[in-house]
């Protein structure tokens, strides 16, 4: 270290820890320039929009048996349909909701005195 001009080091042993204190050569910048950002690529994979796997017109045998239901009878009830079918009203309402989601059925009226429409 002497041969190339540099200070030795301190060392400081304190109770718990020890420290050591390297000097720098003379003419060497004291902070160091932060390294440039680099753009990364995104992880992100680019697709156009998701396609579902299944197709969605793809219903159960209870909602075909729904539809089926309601293309004899368009002013046939969800009690009634349950009990044809053989399910519970809450079943009936869950199939008849997943129907109009895919725009199959829709209700024409009020709940009390409204019906069926199949979608063609």
């Amino acid at each position: 270290m002497k041969v190339e001009g540099l200070q030795p080091p301190v060392f400081e042993d304190k109770e718990d820890f020890f420290k050591i204190i390297l000097y720098r050569p003379p003419g060497v910048k004291e902070i160091a320039e932060a390294p440039q950002k680099v753009p990364r690529k995104s992880t992100q994979k680019k697709y156009p929009e998701k396609v579902p796997r299944k197709s969605t017109l793809k219903i159960g045998g209870s909602a075909q048996k729904v539809l089926k239901l309601i293309a004899a009878d368009q002013n046939i009830t969800t009690s009634e349909m349950a009990i044809k079918i053989g399910v519970s009203p809450d079943a009936v309402k869950k199939h008849l909701a997943k129907l109009k989601m895919k725009n199959l059925i829709i209700r024409v009226g009020p709940d009390k005195g409204g019906h069926w429409e199949i979608v063609k």
